[in-house]
Order: structure tokens, then C-alpha cells, then sequence
């Protein structure tokens, strides 16, 4: 390494030559010298700004300043520009575990997930991209908008519910990590069409954007700023036209089902339907719940492009209904007629029974999120008529049949739960959580389809990541649940 004398006669011979300055802060920061080295750091981003050592570098000197803010700032500004890159956000994780923030951290250092903390830590991206939605509320209101290179179909139907009052214990929803309010607001819903319009996805956000590479914010989603600063990959061309139903995560099955089938039940909401389109592209691994939406859909693979790991994709034509926002009654109608359309239980002439069933749904073949204590708790609702289920042992139809069928859930938090969409109004469901991750998705969606909502926290026995923590349950309290469970006053 350079001395500070070397690295400063070097810099009087060649003044832009940003590793001069480089290489003098090293020395700085090696001296403790943090301020120091931020003046020659900032001096190095002068002549060449894509360099994301040197934001790193800014945001380890902020960091021993113990100027939190700061360092987060430069490390996300250090991501544009490298987006693989483990070590800068275990150190982001890291500093947000320090200020508290301990499900942010997680998801950064796991997930490798940002949204709002960019908007937060570096406020000069806040006005990047393009709110349609901003622009059509200028123009008087009619269903349709148009503009030489897209045209805006309003698919909107009505937006809010009132949550159902959530009956536990001594814990109140409101206590958990995730704000709730009386109702459960939808933001509105549109479909565009976009003449040679773009996607790119990766696993942390996704880009939707016009034919000039204007980022569409009421369409993109996830880190999709930092990634729309970042290098994008060359695009194919699709000559045809294609649906983009894309999500995060969305080969999972909360969010296959509620996200990827969202905005597809947006997009007929709008008017359009399968034949309209040349191809679909979303998230798709062939997971056998996968297939089978798909072949209730008549949807061939051959018209099936994955987003999964990443994409980079210019259509002809390309349409993209905007995020659901959750759960909406328009998925839920779409997955019943998908898959209930057509039951029959096979001891009855009835399409629908009346619902008789009380299942425990267990995780005991999951990798996380387990119940501890299932040995324990297990024998005291087997005596009351419930059955055990595994619903990774059912196909997607007979988990639709068997909610549907079903009178009393008991469940810990998990992705089965979405199956809740399939359940008759007025049934009960308890969901069981950890301390550290109280997630009301569930009861959003026991408040649309029309559920009686009860819920359980337990107690947290590992330090793993708080979405992946195995959960005990205190079996006096479990007692004391089923009481209110079972025979509500």
C-alpha cells in the first residue's frame, strides 16, 4: 500500500486517475483517519462514480463513525453498481440489527431484500420512474387512457374490507412487528399495454418499463429502483404479445397464489382472457400446484417464459396489470371457479356440503416453522373429532376440497394457510405464531372470504431468522384457546 506522501505526489501527476485517491484513503482509513478518508474517497467517486469499492469504503468509515444513516447510505449506493454482493448486505443487516430493526436485517442478510430502506437511506431515488397512475388522475376519469406508446385499462373493483375483530389471548395483532388498520385497503387496480415495452427481473425486484426505459413504479416492484441504477442485462425481443404476471417469490404458494394469480385475475378483470396472449411470463419452477393452475388455465408450457432466477425481455406487445396488494376478492372467485367449479364429494350429489371437517394442518414435514410441541398438543384435538393433515401429501384441488369441506382450521403460520380462500364464510380458523413474526396476511384473508379469525402466539426456541423460527406453545394457554376456539361466546 501507497504511503500518504506517494499516493498524494501521485495524485499532483495524474489528477484524474481515481485510484490515486483510492489508494490514499486506504492509508487514511488504515490510520483511523475516517473523515480524512471520506475526503479522498468522495474524490475518487468524483472522477469515476460506478465504482462500488470505493461507496463501500465510504460507508466502512461512516460505520466506525458510528453515523449509521450515512454508511447504509453509501452501501446501497454501492449495490447499483455491484448487485452480487454478500458481504455489503450482511454489513447493511448488521447495522440495521444494531438499531433494532431486526426483521429488516434479516431479510437483507437472507433475502438480500431493500425496498423501502432505499427510499429511506438515499432519498434522491425517490423520484425515479413514472407514476401512471399520478398522470391519469390529471386527465378526466374514463376506463380507458391512451398515449402514443400505451394505453391504461382500469380494472378496478371495490377496494376495502373491514377486517374481522382477531380474537386471541393477551397479545394484540397490533403488538406484532407489521402495523395494522380497521380495514384492509387496495390501492387501484390498471392493466397496460405497452408498444415495445420492457421487463427485467432478478431475485430482488422487477421492472416494468415504457419503450423509452421509463421505469413504471405502479407496475414494478421490490428493489426495482436500486436495480433500474444498476447495469441492466441486453433484453431478447418477443415478437408477440405477452401477459407479465411476474412477482417475488411467486413460485412459492402464498404467492403464486395470491400475487401471480392476482394479477392475472386483474388482467380479466380488465377484459382480456388466456387466448388474448402469445406468452406468459411469471415466475414458474413446474411445482406440481404450478401445473395444475396451468392445465385449469389451458395454459401450455410452451407458452410459458420464467422470470426465474432473472429476465431481461422487450415485447412487441407487453401487458402488466398492476400489484394486487394482497389478497382481493376477484383471486379469490377466479381459484374457486379454477378448482371448485366442478367438485363433487364423492358420498354426496351436492357440489358444495355443508362444512363438517376439523383439521390440524401440521408443518412436521417442513424445514422451518415448526410446532415443537406437536406431540404434546396433538393428542388433546385428536379426542375432539380433528384430523392431522400434511397438505404437501394433497394436490392442489383436494387442498381446495378439503378447506372447502372443513368447519374448524387450526394451523401455525405458513403458506398453506392461502388455501383459507377456499373455505364457506363464517368458519373458524386459529393460526399459531411466533413472537417475532406476527404476519397478518392471514387474517386479511379470513376477513375477505368471511371468517371468524383467532390466532396464538407461542414462544420462539431457535435463533434462526425470524420468518423461519420453530414455534412452543404454553399448552394451559392452548387449553384455554380452544374454549374461545371451539365455543365462542
Amino acid at each position: 500500500m501507497q504511503s500518504p506522501m506517494s499516493a498524494t505526489q501521485r495524485i499532483k501527476q495524474e489528477p484524474t486517475n481515481d485510484l490515486h485517491f483510492l489508494n490514499l484513503g486506504d492509508q487514511l482509513q488504515a490510520d483511523r483517519k475516517y473523515a480524512e478518508a471520506i475526503r479522498a474517497y468522495s474524490k475518487a467517486i468524483a472522477i469515476n462514480p460506478i465504482n462500488p469499492e470505493i461507496h463501500e469504503k465510504i460507508g466502512d468509515c461512516y460505520n466506525n463513525l458510528s453515523s449509521k444513516k450515512h454508511a447504509i447510505s453509501f452501501y446501497i449506493r454501492s449495490l447499483v453498481y455491484r448487485r452480487i454482493n454478500d458481504r455489503v448486505y450482511n454489513k447493511i443487516a448488521d447495522i440495521l440489527a444494531q438499531m433494532n430493526r431486526h426483521e429488516e436485517a434479516g431479510y437483507c442478510r437472507i433475502a438480500h431484500g431493500l425496498h423501502h430502506l432505499v427510499y429511506e437511506f438515499c432519498p434522491e431515488y425517490k423520484d425515479t420512474g413514472l407514476f401512471i397512475s399520478d398522470l391519469v388522475k390529471k386527465q378526466n376519469h374514463c376506463s380507458r387512457k391512451t398515449s402514443q406508446d400505451w394505453r391504461l385499462y382500469d380494472a378496478t373493483l371495490a377496494q376495502d374490507h373491514l377486517l374481522t375483530y382477531p380474537v386471541g389471548l393477551d397479545q394484540d395483532l397490533s403488538q406484532g412487528p407489521r402495523s395494522i388498520t380497521p380495514s384492509l385497503q387496495h390501492p387501484n387496480t390498471w392493466v397496460i399495454s405497452l408498444s415495445h415495452g420492457y421487463v427485467f427481473s432478478d431475485p430482488q425486484g422487477i421492472i416494468v418499463a415504457d419503450t423509452h426505459q421509463n421505469l413504471l413504479r405502479d407496475f414494478s416492484i421490490g428493489d426495482s429502483i436500486l436495480m433500474y441504477h444498476s447495469p441492466l442485462r441486453v433484453p431478447q425481443f418477443f415478437d408477440g404479445k405477452v401477459a407479465f404476471l411476474g412477482s417475488l417469490w411467486g413460485e412459492t404458494f402464498y404467492h403464486w397464489m395470491v400475487d401471480v394469480m392476482g394479477r392475472l385475475a386483474i388482467l380479466m378483470q380488465a377484459g382480456f382472457s388466456i387466448k388474448d396472449f402469445d406468452c406468459f411470463v411469471f415466475d414458474y419452477q413446474q411445482r406440481p400446484y404450478q401445473k395444475e393452475i396451468l392445465e385449469c388455465l389451458d395454459i401450455p408450457e410452451d407458452k410459458i417464459i420464467s422470470s426465474t432466477p432473472h429476465i431481461s425481455l422487450q415485447a412487441k406487445v407487453l401487458m402488466a396489470p398492476t400489484w394486487p396488494g394482497g389478497i382481493r376478492s376477484e383471486t379469490v372467485k377466479l381459484l374457486k371457479k379454477l378448482l371448485l367449479h366442478n367438485y363433487q364429494h364423492p358420498n354426496s350429489s351436492a357440489s358444495y356440503r355443508t362444512p363438517f371437517r376439523k383439521i390440524f394442518v401440521s408443518r412436521g414435514k417442513a424445514q422451518y416453522r415448526r410446532l415443537l410441541n406437536e406431540d404434546q398438543i396433538w393428542p388433546k384435538i385428536e379426542v375432539m373429532g380433528f384430523e392431522k393433515i400434511f397438505l404437501e401429501d394433497l394436490s392442489l384441488r383436494e387442498q381446495a376440497m378439503l378447506f372447502a369441506e372443513s368447519k374448524f382450521i387450526i394451523a401455525p403460520h405458513g403458506g398453506g394457510l392461502s388455501n383459507l380462500m377456499f373455505c364457506h364464510p363464517g368458519i373458524s380458523v386459529l393460526e399459531i405464531f411466533s413472537p417475532d413474526y406476527v404476519n397478518p396476511c392471514y387474517w386479511h384473508m379470513a376477513s375477505v372470504v368471511g371468517l371468524q379469525y383467532f390466532y396464538l402466539v407461542g414462544e420462539s426456541k431457535s435463533d434462526d431468522f425470524c420468518v423461519m423460527q420453530d414455534i412452543e406453545i404454553d399448552q394451559a394457554k392452548f387449553e384455554n384457546m380452544l374454549q374461545h376456539f371451539l365455543f365462542p361466546r
